[in-house]
């Protein structure tokens, strides 16, 4: 038994122990107009923040203050029956510091890896890395060529592969599946509003569904959800019941509901609550004649305003109540609630005398012949319904996709992802209600600011109306005192009349003659003060100075990178809670395209980050065939990581690496592709650098192979020229003893000596060539090193 917010009187929700059979249409719509009438059932608990304060965090980000805050700013001593001059407003102090964080959280890197965790594809996939590992080693057995070196090589670059690179089909097809998704949904965009309702009210919701077919994920509003006997739980998925309460279009109403809506739902929704039967049936008609609802009436107070549509209830809060508001759009009411199922386990020995068991519904019937043996269980279960506007209800059902485990078999999830920042059971804190204080504080002194220049009028001259000249009247006065500069005055006018009758009137008591209405010295210290909210502000929110770029002169760059470092361990923890929810909301997007793809196989084309093209190729009954486990990387010292990367391109351009290039690099927001492209890079640079020095040793041989043959072809023409000149000189200088014989074994003497000679210069060519070669194989072996 439960209070009901909207009526104020105990609400009995459905038994939710039933049996198949007991769970009809009309248990279905009493379970639905239960969850309609607990709307706004937490609000008011220890941890979650009530709607009325969730609306006023957020007018405050956007620059409204309620209209009792206003009353404390501009009356602070609370006086009655007084109008106090200028006009209270809020100036941003939160919002810059909330751009801070927002924006950082959009820059980050933010990359997911998808493995399967499930012993059977784990073990699959290890089989197949050790089929290839088998192929490998014979290919290389069988190639000779290769040395026992250059074979370990190869081993360590497979090694590397299958541990950091390698992903089975299954692995590739769900990275593939979340990288279409993430761009098709905008999860970037989704996750960046989303962080700033953490920021804002302490909790962010996303929805997973399957509208259309197709697996969706969208941020949900914190002002529409209700939470039913959460405990004290920060994920609000571990509720008994999940009311999401709001309206919508008739455009998005068909869109979402357009398969399940009957024609005379949809002319329903289409006539609104107009009850002028005579007028002709239009979208728009309801409108401006009989709204039901107005928002605005949600937040109102009774106390001002009489004349509202909703009254507070016993709780002091407002809920809403009609199936159209002012604006025609029509309430859609989700209600999720945990409910019942029955099962069996079913124990029997097969024909090898094996023990079986296997799950059975509660229509099983045993086979005692065979011998089996069932235990019943009751177990939870997730159902769902959907009432639109105040009389149409669809999707009343069990939750397409219950998201279990197979390590117990009554957990189960709503396909409802969020979080509510609370240390145990405390009341949930957030970024902005920590500054709040101070926001209106500053506020205060704004428009004290406002008051004392509305009144600071520097020095004014005093006037004795008594000494202005008979008949003249102010505006006279004033305009020869302005005009010629003379102040006319008639010191006779109050000597003729009463007592002192015939005395001047200069010969009475005179006062100063100027006054100080300046307020110099209070609007200094009001700006003092303003000074030292902002920067108690900084204080509090962990944001210094330097990490909004503001860094003095004087200031070393340590000390800034110091505070900067210092400032981001501070505000660590959003995002960290942030990243939380991240990793699982990846997790439930992926069981629910398991779920709504499960029977389909298609190839569909996106575009990654860096604008290059991808294509998905689904299988949906191989994907189902295992359970996967994602992991979100979203580190600080990964953003680092990729500035570092980012500012490492100009040695890509140093090395003559294209721009064209340098921009593909730069556009991508992958950090591990980032670095393979850098990583191609470089090797692209060493092989080019490789390449220019093999080419010049071969020169360097080149040349000096030409001037060694240069050299070795003048040293023999000079053995030439002189053979032939000591032959001539013999034969000249003895021609008549001329001996035959012994001419011939001086000339072969001669030659034998010449040989000698040639051998010893080809063995210092042999010489000069090795030390070509071998300087050249120590080059080869420097550029590697490098």
């Amino acid at each position: 038994m439960i209070y009901s917010i909207n009526s104020g009187v105990p609400q009995v929700f459905p038994s939710q122990k039933k049996t198949d059979a007991q769970k009809t249409d009309s248990w279905m719509k009493n379970c639905v107009d239960a969850g309609v009438e607990l709307v706004d059932w937490e609000n008011n608990s220890d941890l979650r923040k009530s709607k009325k304060e969730m609306v006023t965090l957020y007018n405050l980000v956007n620059g409204i203050i309620d209209p009792s805050d206003k009353k404390k700013i501009t009356n602070p001593l609370n006086l009655q029956g007084y109008d106090f001059p200028g006009t209270a407003q809020t100036y941003p102090l939160i919002t810059p510091l909330l751009s801070v964080l927002t924006g950082e959280e959009r820059n980050r890197v933010h990359n997911f890896s998808v493995s399967v965790v499930n012993h059977d594809a784990v073990s699959e996939k290890q089989e197949k890395l050790r089929q290839q590992l088998d192929a490998f080693l014979i290919g290389e057995v069988q190639n000779s060529q290769k040395s026992e070196e250059e074979i370990q090589k190869e081993l360590e670059k497979l090694g590397n592969w299958a541990n950091y690179t390698y992903r089975d089909i299954r692995e590739r097809m769900g990275y593939q599946l979340l990288s279409y998704l993430r761009q098709h949904l905008d999860l970037d965009f989704q996750f960046n509003t989303g962080f700033e309702n953490l920021l804002t009210v302490g909790e962010q919701i996303y929805v997973a569904d399957i509208v259309g077919g197709e697996p969706i994920i969208r941020k949900g509003n914190p002002l529409n959800f209700t939470f039913v006997r959460s405990s004290d739980s920060p994920y609000p998925e571990e509720s008994d019941m999940i009311i999401e309460d709001g309206y919508l279009n008739v455009g998005q109403v068909i869109d979402e509901y357009y398969d399940v809506l009957k024609e005379k739902d949809i002319k329903r929704l289409e006539q609104g609550s107009t009850a002028n039967k005579n007028l002709k049936s239009s979208l728009f008609t309801h409108q401006n004649l009989s709204p039901e609802f107005s928002v605005d009436d949600l937040i109102a107070n009774s106390g001002d305003d009489d004349s509202i549509l909703s009254t507070p209830n016993i709780f002091g809060t407002y809920s809403l109540s009609s199936g159209f508001d002012e604006n025609g759009r029509i309430r859609r009411t989700r209600v999720l609630w945990k409910s019942m199922r029955k099962i069996g386990i079913v124990k029997f020995t097969d024909e090898n005398g094996d023990l079986v068991r296997a799950l059975v519904p509660e229509q099983y019937e045993p086979d005692k012949e065979r011998g089996e043996e069932v235990n019943w269980h009751w177990i939870s279960e997730w159902w769902e319904g959907t009432k639109l506007a105040n009389d149409i209800y669809v999707k009343m059902q069990p939750r397409p996709i219950q998201f279990r485990e197979m390590t117990n078999l009554s957990k189960c999830h709503p396909g409802i992802v969020g979080i509510i920042n609370n240390v145990n059971s405390s009341k949930v804190t957030s970024f902005v209600s920590a500054l709040k204080p101070l926001q209106y504080l500053y506020d205060e002194f704004t428009y004290r600011m406002q008051t004392l220049f509305m009144t600071s009028y520097g020095t004014i001259a005093t006037l004795d109306i008594s000494q202005v000249p008979d008949g003249w009247d102010m505006d006279k006065w004033l305009y020869y005192a302005i005009t010629h500069k003379w102040a006319v005055k008639d010191p006779m006018k109050e000597g003729a009349e009463g007592a002192a009758r015939g005395k001047l009137a200069g010969n009475m008591n005179q006062g100063p003659n100027t006054y100080d209405l300046s307020q110099g010295n209070l609007i200094q210290q009001n700006l003092y003060m303003m000074e030292y909210i902002e920067d108690r502000a900084n204080e509090v929110a962990g944001i210094t100075p330097q990490r909004k770029g503001s860094i003095s002169n004087r200031e070393t760059v340590g000390g800034a990178e110091r505070a900067v470092v210092q400032s981001s361990h501070r505000t660590e923890k959003w995002f960290s809670l942030h990243d939380h929810v991240k990793l699982r909301v990846y997790k439930v997007l992926i069981e629910t395209a398991k779920a709504a793809w499960k029977e389909q196989s298609f190839k569909r084309k996106f575009f990654m980050d860096d604008m290059t093209e991808a294509l998905l190729e689904f299988d949906g009954q191989t994907f189902n065939e295992a359970e996967y486990g994602i992991m979100v990387n979203n580190a600080t010292q990964d953003t680092k990581l990729k500035n570092l990367l980012e500012s490492s391109m100009q040695v890509l351009l140093q090395n003559n690496v294209s721009v064209s290039s340098i921009i593909d690099i730069y556009r991508t927001g992958d950090l591990s592709t980032m670095q393979r492209k850098i990583e191609q890079k470089e090797q692209e640079i060493a092989q080019r650098e490789a390449e220019q020095n093999e080419a010049a040793l071969k020169q360097r041989d080149r040349e000096a192979q030409l001037k060694a043959q240069s050299e070795q072809a003048e040293r023999d023409l000079k053995d030439k020229m002189n053979i032939r000149d000591n032959q001539t000189k013999l034969i000249t200088s003895n021609p008549e003893n001329l001996d035959e014989e012994k001419l011939e074994l001086d000339i072969k003497e001669h030659n034998d000596k010449m040989e000698k000679e040639k051998r010893k210069l080809d063995l210092e060519k042999e010489k000069l060539n090795e030390t070509v070669r071998h300087n050249k194989v120590t080059e080869k072996k420097q550029n590697v090193k490098k």
